[in-house]
């Protein structure tokens, strides 16, 4: 401890600075290691459950992005099957792939049903396209559509 001469108002005074060890002033100087853990610990905890948020979350985007990718290859194969002639549409393979699935993760499959006879003969047909993949939690998944396609109906080819 060491004493200090200041001045306070008019007069010279004597001071002491400085803190004797054990005192309630060396107490709160700094933080102990007590104090020091408990805040580690803390921050440890909120880093790793913001780790696992990012984690999970990457995770569920890839699964979103699988799942929104099945969808626009199913409606691009209805869209084709729309385009063709009638006797492509009856006539079409019961699968297909898609030419930008280069890893081969979609499998689609097609079904061609009857929907509607006029005197015998086949006018509307029941079309029921589907994409199957595997997710990266090893789920199987699949997709379908089904729409109805008619004889001289947007692929009319005379008028």
């Amino acid at each position: 401890m060491e004493t200090k001469i200041v001045l306070m108002g008019n007069t010279w005074r004597e001071r002491t600075c400085g803190a004797r060890v054990g005192s309630a002033h060396s107490s709160r100087a700094g933080f102990t290691i007590l104090e020091v853990l408990i805040s580690s610990t803390i921050m440890a905890f909120a880093l790793v459950s913001t780790i696992a948020v990012i984690s999970h979350s990457s995770v569920y985007l890839a699964d979103l992005r699988m799942r929104s990718r099945g969808a626009q290859i199913l409606q691009q194969r209805v869209e084709e099957l729309r385009a063709m002639t009638w006797d492509s549409v009856t006539n079409a393979p019961a699968t297909f792939t898609n030419n930008a699935d280069t890893n081969k993760v979609f499998a689609g499959f097609v079904n061609i049903s009857t929907y509607q006879t006029f005197g015998g003969t086949t006018t509307v047909v029941r079309a029921t396209v589907s994409v199957t993949w595997t997710n990266r939690h090893g789920l199987v998944l699949t997709n379908r559509l089904t729409t109805l396609i008619g004889n001289q109906g947007l692929n009319k080819t005379s008028l």
